[in-house]
């Protein structure tokens, strides 16, 4: 959709497509079977949005401090019930957008590390050689179904990118925390207590060195090999340049604001919410 940027205010929400989303399902069911890179455009938007807002304002404690709970139902209720995309200009908290990440996360029926693939992980927290470890992750993250796949580099690298972000006080040894449950989970569902508790420490060490490895390996990711496409912009900046800047460096999306999501999510009903 293109819209003249005196405009795109005027807007009452995104252009988005009508989708019969399940409440619950595995991140394959929220991507067009075509698309690549198979990200969910849900999360694209709300990603792209906190990124906008909360490393360029340095917010703290992104991810590990909670939204309101009721502020989240009211979008999972729009977007999964209504069929409608949230309009995320008008959340007037960050952290409301971080938590709708989450319990979108928290909810897939398997975690984008699937069950087949969470103790090849857990074995790799075990090398102690660093080169090693990378190698060996890179292999594993390829091996995960495309979706899986896809959605991690992209959810990792804004992980990355917050943790370069000094001011946000949220290092990758505290988002290791936050999104261990939420992207690696449990070995097998219906765990016990107990058990839980024992594979919270893999959790953790499984997403810290998943945010260890150089951003060009999830950029690759991200690429198709007939029309690249990169939902983010590199940076000429290095990681250390940025840390050194003390300030927020946001890779803006070539997707464009939530305004003009890309026309390849129109499904083949061509219904669109955004009436």
């Amino acid at each position: 959709m293109i819209i003249h940027t005196d405009c795109k205010d005027l807007l009452t929400r995104a252009c988005f497509p009508c989708l019969n989303f399940p409440s619950q399902g595995s991140v394959s069911d929220f991507v067009n079977a075509d698309e690549n890179p198979k990200v969910p455009a849900i999360l694209q938007l709300f990603i792209n949005e906190i990124e906008t807002r909360g490393l360029i304002s340095h917010e703290v404690g992104l991810y590990r401090v909670n939204g309101s709970d009721l502020q989240v139902k009211q979008i999972k209720e729009k977007f999964f019930k209504r069929h409608q995309v949230p309009d995320v200009r008008k959340v007037n908290e960050v952290h409301v957008l971080c938590s709708f990440v989450k319990d979108f996360l928290n909810n897939l029926n398997e975690h984008l590390i699937t069950y087949d693939s969470w103790h090849r992980f857990s074995k790799i927290c075990e090398i102690q050689n660093e080169n090693e470890k990378i190698i060996e992750s890179e292999q594993a993250i390829l091996a995960l179904p495309d979706a899986n796949r896809d959605t991690l580099a992209f959810l990792i690298l804004h992980l990355q990118r917050i943790s370069e972000t000094i001011e946000c006080k949220m290092p990758a040894s505290n988002l290791a925390r936050v999104f261990g449950p939420s992207i690696v989970g449990n070995s097998s569902p219906n765990k016990s207590p107990a058990e839980i508790i024992n594979e919270l420490k893999i959790q953790h060490q499984v997403v810290e060195n998943l945010i260890k490895i150089p951003s060009s390996f999830y950029f690759g990711v991200l690429d198709s090999n007939e029309q690249p496409q990169k939902l983010f912009k590199i940076s000429s900046k290095t990681p250390e340049s940025m840390r050194k800047s003390k300030t927020a460096v946001v890779l803006s999306s070539i997707l464009g604001p939530a305004t003009n999501l890309p026309s390849s999510y129109s499904i083949q009903s061509a219904k669109l919410a955004s009436k």
